[in-house]
């Protein structure tokens, strides 16, 4: 999703005419830093949002709301500029010249120019700047004569005077408003929460809120360190960025890391082991003290906006997040392979790149495996330590990556914290307030506790867990925890079964678990506050075993055919068909046949259904046959005297049958001796 906040803010500081400067001094924060979040490079806290709110005067949803779709407001008196002597006419769209301010600083990016609207366009978007003749002003003689003007003339008399008295007016605050917060050296630096703290070796040192700084554990001897906006140590070296550009040190200075005092109209600055180097209001880097290993080869970086320096080697970060190195560091090309980075921290053996989207990437340069960080999530700033990765949350609460459970537990109780340092293995923060929080090694007193921690207990372990299941589901049931607002439940199915329950029981379908499959189940007493701390996991191996089915019993009923005459349906024919079907089988019965009946319904077939059913056939008298008559047969005359020959003659047929040794005579049907 393409964050629109930038647009958002561009829309609506061009539509109060601010600059990034009079914005980020507002806000309290370096103008690099209010650059970040309009250019997309950086997000702001929540805290930060409903500062943006305000002075944007919108409600937080709507600064909040991923969208450019916003309501402009109205400008008020406080925030526009009225045209004297205009209120009861039309307004005059005279145009004020675009004025550039050849001292305004190069770190305020896209503020070259400045533009006054007319009261006419206040309601308007934001247009872009663009170079406008100025609307003539008609002469007026003064020297006519007053007594014929009419009123008409005076008001227009008054409206061009107006007009120049107001453009006078307008001219002069456009000058004021570009000047106001340039110091004499141009910049106007402000103190940015993440870079009032630095810890190291033997002490720590912390600006105030009075931009003095204060020392903790065995501190050196620091002159001229007021007004500072940024403060970095290494070892027994300070370095301080002073709000106008400048830089101070203190410390050793065996290498020249500190022969800082020419270093003018800086916006960031760090020490290393044997250098310092300052990102400027022009992008670009310089750097003092030691040549040979190269960390100094920064004189072609551009844009840069951050700048961190460790044993030997140099880290930038550009005004779009992508990572320069220089000097004779491993895995250097890791490091700079990482995109969209909001700031950096450098550790013993290990490099932390905290991204714009508040998440954490590390790149070892020490042969060691790097830490995983992947649990820290919504961090605002990170600390490198020896062995640990401390991110600042947004919501104040310090997490740690670590296999250190005393650290985890030390920064566990702390709340409220706005800023984190680390050294080695000392990590030390400041809450909001200004109260001061430390753990880890405290040889040289680098911190104290000053603020007030919560003491917590963790809450006891989940006991007497027991296992129950009816025919579909199961029932999980445990001792409840006292303090206990919740339970986390998980079992390990094929994906993971995760649940929360707020009572000491649980149920789920047993469709979820596998007939003797062996599970764990695992359980955590966990409270919604920061008094109790969550119970260690209670875990139990359980082997499930379907419960046996039940065997399913068809319900079953009788299916009764009556047999009947079709006249007299009362009279049985024939006896009862009776038969028992479960439901749903299926059934076909002839019906019997019976001399002199016919059935009218030879088959009866069907399913059974959920009920008793009785079927009736009726049978017809069969109607008999007309009987055909037969013909009578008319006898043949034996006319040619076949029975006188011998012969034996049939009168139905009229065939005469001639004995052995007769024949029939050929021309009558009468016998003759054979060959007579």
């Amino acid at each position: 999703m393409v964050n629109k906040l930038p647009e958002k803010l561009l829309l609506l500081r061009k539509h109060f005419g601010f600059s990034q400067q009079e914005i980020a001094d507002k806000m309290g924060v370096n103008v690099v830093e209010y650059m970040g979040w309009e250019n997309g490079r950086a997000i702001c806290n929540l805290a930060q949002f409903k500062r943006l709110a305000s002075i944007f005067q919108v409600s937080l949803d709507d600064m909040l709301k991923n969208s450019t779709d916003i309501a402009l407001p109205n400008l008020s008196l406080e925030d526009s500029i009225q045209i004297p002597f205009m209120k009861d006419s039309e307004p005059s769209e005279i145009d004020i010249p675009l004025m550039v301010n050849p001292q305004k600083a190069a770190h305020v990016v896209n503020e070259t120019t400045a533009q006054i609207k007319r009261v006419s366009e206040v309601k308007q978007k934001p247009q872009e700047v663009q170079q406008k003749p100025v609307t003539p002003i008609h002469r007026v003689d003064m020297n006519q004569k007053t007594t014929k003007k009419s009123p008409k003339n005076n008001k227009k008399l008054f409206m061009i005077i107006g007009g120049v008295i107001g453009a006078v007016v307008l001219i002069g605050l456009v000058f004021f408003l570009l000047n106001m917060n340039k110091g004499t050296d141009g910049l106007n630096l402000k103190l940015s929460q993440a870079d009032r703290l630095s810890t190291t070796e033997k002490f720590t040192v912390y600006i105030r809120d009075d931009h003095n700084v204060a020392t903790y554990g065995q501190g050196i001897q620091m002159t001229d360190f007021n007004n500072l906006v940024k403060i970095d140590s290494y070892k027994d070296t300070v370095v301080g960025l002073k709000a106008d550009g400048t830089v101070v040190g203190a410390g050793s200075n065996t290498n020249g890391q500190l022969d800082v005092s020419k270093i003018e109209k800086a916006v960031d600055v760090a020490i290393g082991a044997k250098h310092t180097v300052a990102a400027l209001d022009d992008g670009k880097v310089v750097c003092v003290g030691d040549t040979a290993q190269g960390a100094c080869d920064v004189d072609q970086w551009e844009n840069i906006v951050d700048v961190e320096a460790g044993n030997g080697f140099t880290i930038g970060i550009d005004s779009a997040g992508n990572v320069k190195v220089a000097g004779t560091v491993t895995n250097s090309a890791s490091m700079e392979s990482n995109k969209n980075v909001k700031s950096v921290s450098i550790g013993t053996n290990e490099v932390a790149f905290l991204s714009s989207s508040q998440t954490v990437t590390t790149v070892s340069y020490s042969g060691a495996v790097a830490t995983n960080v992947s649990t820290l999530k919504n961090i605002t700033q990170v600390a490198v330590g020896n062995g640990f990765i401390a991110g600042l949350g947004s919501d104040g609460k310090v997490q740690i990556a670590t296999n250190n459970e005393d650290l985890k537990k030390a920064v566990e109780q702390w709340s409220s914290i706005g800023v984190i340092s680390a050294y080695n293995n000392t990590l030390v923060g400041f809450t909001t307030s200004g109260k001061m929080v430390g753990t880890g090694d405290n040889q040289y007193n680098q911190y104290t506790n000053e603020a007030e921690t919560t003491t917590t207990e963790q809450l006891e372990k989940v006991k007497n867990l027991q296992v129950s299941y009816d025919k579909t589901k199961i029932k999980i049931t445990w001792d409840k925890v006292e303090g206990a607002d919740y339970y986390e439940v998980s079992i390990d199915t094929n994906p993971v079964y995760t649940a929360k329950a707020v009572e000491n029981s649980l149920t789920i379908d047993q469709s979820k678990l596998t007939d003797g499959q062996k599970y764990v189940i695992t359980i955590i007493a966990s409270s919604n506050t920061d008094k109790n701390l969550n119970s260690e996991a209670f875990t139990v191996d359980f082997n499930y075993t379907a419960p046996t089915p039940e065997p399913t019993v068809t319900p079953s009923f009788t299916l009764t055919i009556k047999y009947v005459y079709d006249d007299d349906v009362n009279s049985k024919i024939y006896q009862d068909y009776v038969m028992t079907y479960n439901t749903g089988d299926t059934y076909r019965v002839e019906s019997p046949k019976i001399d002199g009946y016919e059935a009218l319904r030879t088959v009866v077939e069907g399913t059974m259904g959920s009920k008793n059913e009785e079927i009736t056939v009726r049978y017809k008298a069969k109607v008999a046959p007309t009987p055909t008559p037969t013909p009578t047969a008319t006898p043949f005359p034996d006319t040619d005297g076949c029975a006188t020959s011998g012969g034996t003659f049939d009168s139905v047929t009229g065939k005469c049958t001639c004995p052995q040794g007769t024949q029939l005579a050929p021309d009558k049907n009468a016998c003759v001796a054979i060959g007579g």
